[in-house]
């Protein structure tokens, strides 16, 4: 792409970094490896976008070097009941002098404002979600699979892990109406092997579970994977086994890519409630909010092509970053140095 760079490191570096960063929390030692990087590796930049924890915690230590102005982009909320106050302190020292922060929702943007110690007054409301409606597709995944055009298609995309209710998702489709499947699409193309890994029984699903194996590089480019699916499948249950998986799950809103995903192919969405994006399923009508996986198999049946137009207008009206692009392009041009 024109004017992008990227400027990697090993594995040996990669690791240094995790240890200093996340076990250590050394703010010396942040800075001593910002000032390696920056002979090695960085150039002189009008702004720096930190991306998460560690490149907020970077973008600071930059800034004190050089005095470039920063902005903090965050996707993932790190909570100090899942960590310490000592893994939490960097992130709070690294946030008083961003410019500009970055969320997806008022919910995130309150969990974060307490967590990170930030300035309302600075913050940017994004949705997590690309530009535009996606465009049709010639070629569709379901038929590729071998299924019926007769039957409605359920999808489930994105990760297999526990957290996403996968197992119980599956298990459900043996109480699933016969004119409706599923296919489950892990992000990777490694679907088969995942649920090998978790344990998960299929067996008497052949005519009712496909598995996807193919892995679109972006996640822009799913059109054929989500064309003529009539629901997508978006349950979080937080595991609190990291970081990731705890609370930053139970506020996870409109950061789910997977949701906004579905939406942007007017592709209807079963969820169970997850904060913004539930909310906004019952009052817009684009899905439906369920408890249990289990509960999807009685709930087919109100799934209609009205679910489907109001998902795509939800998604071009609320989500679509097109709304959102030039107000922050605006922002950033503003804090350049």
């Amino acid at each position: 792409m024109p004017g992008v760079s990227l400027l990697t490191y090993g594995k040996l570096f990669r690791t240094l970094k995790r240890i200093v960063y996340d076990v250590a929390c050394i703010k010396a030692a942040v800075r001593l490896l910002t000032s390696l990087e920056r002979l090695l590796v960085y150039r002189n930049y009008d702004l720096i976008l930190g991306v998460d924890r560690m490149g907020l915690i970077e973008a600071a230590a930059l800034h004190d070097a050089t005095g470039t102005p920063y902005i903090f982009l965050s996707f993932e909320i790190m909570f100090e009941e899942e960590t310490s106050p000592r893994f939490k302190r960097l992130e709070i020292d690294a946030s008083k002098n961003c410019r500009l922060w970055v969320v997806q929702d008022p919910m995130r943007s309150e969990k974060l404002v307490a967590q990170n110690q930030l300035d309302i007054h600075k913050q940017f409301i994004l949705p997590l979600a690309s530009p535009g409606l996606a465009p049709p597709s010639g070629h569709r995944l379901r038929d590729a699979l071998g299924i019926p055009t007769s039957k409605k298609v359920a999808i489930s995309i994105g990760s297999i892990a526990p957290w996403t209710m996968t197992k119980d998702i599956i298990e459900g489709v043996r109480l699933w109406p016969s004119d409706w499947a599923l296919i489950i699409h892990d992000r990777y193309g490694k679907t088969r092997s995942e649920l090998s890994r978790l344990g998960v029984d299929t067996s008497g699903l052949e005519e009712r579970l496909y598995f996807s194996e193919h892995a679109p590089s972006m996640i822009d480019h799913l059109e054929s994977v989500l064309g003529g699916i009539s629901l997508g499948i978006a349950f979080y249950q937080p595991t609190y086994d990291s970081p990731y998986t705890g609370r930053n799950l139970r506020f996870v809103g409109h950061s789910s890519g997977k949701i906004s995903t579905y939406l942007r192919h007017g592709v209807p969405v079963a969820m169970n409630e997850n904060g913004v994006f539930s909310y906004d399923a019952l009052e817009y009508g684009f899905g439906i909010v369920l408890e249990h996986p289990s509960q999807i198999g009685r709930a087919l049946k109100v799934i209609s092509a009205t679910h489907a137009t109001r998902a795509s207008d939800y998604f071009a009206n609320r989500l679509d970053f097109n709304i959102w692009k030039e107000p922050l392009l605006r922002e950033l041009y503003k804090h350049m140095s």
